[in-house]
């Protein structure tokens, strides 16, 4: 569980990342 745990956050923070980027480029 602590794995999954390091994992997930992880995940969602680079798919935040990914989200912040494509938006940025969208509207510019």
């Amino acid at each position: 569980k602590i794995s999954s745990g390091e994992t997930s956050p992880l995940h969602f923070s680079a798919s935040k990342d990914l989200g912040q980027t494509s938006y940025f480029m969208a509207s510019n």
